[in-house]
């Protein structure tokens, strides 16, 4: 009976710091979270022609998603790839996807989402991600 109550309250510890654990997380900003080892995001990823960036790490320019620092850019010679320059990268919030209907294709008109809701998970070493809640995140505009 001892040993029942005593697992009793370790789970109820446990439970509890668990709690205040999420719930400091919750307060953090989008920045603060980016920053924390433990925590991984999932749904927050948008490709530029290939590359893929988070949303944290785009701005919102008229119409357009933008990387918020500019990025390197390379040539392929044949040989070797090298470096031609920076720049920015942009995408159209607008974009067209293809669908596939039965045995053919069709194009189909979508958008970016300005606001997304991102689940925020356990960062762990099975690649699970265990959900720790859900935050919303709007691109800022560009500086």
């Amino acid at each position: 009976m001892k040993s029942v109550y005593l697992l009793l309250v370790f789970t109820l510890v446990q439970s509890t710091f668990a709690n205040e654990y999420i719930n400091g997380l919750k307060k953090l900003s989008w920045a603060e979270l980016d920053a924390h080892y433990d925590v991984a995001f999932e749904g927050h990823q948008v490709c530029f022609g290939g590359r893929i960036f988070s949303r944290l790490d785009i701005c919102l320019e008229n119409e357009q998603l933008r990387t918020k620092t500019k990025v390197k850019i390379e040539e392929y010679d044949g040989d070797d790839f090298y470096v031609v320059g920076y720049d920015y990268l942009y995408r159209s919030l607008k974009y067209t996807r293809v669908i596939v209907d039965g045995d053919s294709t069709r194009d189909e008109v979508a958008y970016h989402p300005i606001t997304k809701v991102i689940s925020v998970v356990q960062n762990d070493d099975d690649f699970e991600g265990d959900l720790l809640f859900k935050k919303s995140h709007t691109f800022e505009n560009c500086q």
